[in-house]
């Protein structure tokens, strides 16, 4: 009789050998735990491992990081970022401005709207050409311009 009695309570019970495998509504067991919203985080999150697709904004307060530790994006002060390759700061943006600090090349076509302002040197090449007036500054020096030319000039416009 108290073998038998043992049984029932047995079925009725959950048996800690069974490590939760005999627990029959397991979401409403989460539930009651109070970890249905910890369950769905884990569920949506992104696996660090294999990446992932993000829909909606995503906020990132310091650096994204591309290929390596050493190459990326990173916060440099409000609504500023900057671009490192090889821990080398090659760039950064704003709101007012692109400043590209390395050597900048550009494969196809380079169009200045609002008029173009060179600081160096200007090297045109492949059939390249400058239409309107070029302004030379020497950053805060008097300019000295050198023009070397290796092919023909066209006049397009006479400077009045």
């Amino acid at each position: 009789m108290i073998a038998q009695a043992r049984q029932e309570n047995e079925k009725r019970s959950l048996l800690r050998k069974n490590n939760g495998a005999d627990i029959l509504d397991k979401a409403a067991f989460v539930a009651n735990l109070g970890l249905k919203n910890t369950v769905e985080q884990a569920q949506n999150a992104l696996d660090k491992r294999a990446g992932g697709t993000v829909n909606g904004s995503l906020q990132i307060t310091h650096s994204v990081n591309v290929g390596d530790s050493d190459s990326g994006l990173i916060a440099n002060g409000k609504g500023s970022v900057a671009l490192y390759a090889n821990n080398v700061k090659t760039g950064e943006w704003n709101t007012q401005r692109l400043h590209w600090v390395q050597d900048l090349e550009v494969g196809g076509k380079l169009t200045a709207s609002g008029g173009a302002t060179v600081g160096k040197a200007v090297s045109l090449s492949g059939g390249g050409y400058l239409t309107d007036i070029p302004h030379f500054y020497g950053r805060g020096k008097a300019a000295t311009i050198h023009v070397q030319v290796n092919a023909a000039i066209t006049l397009i416009q006479a400077i009045p």
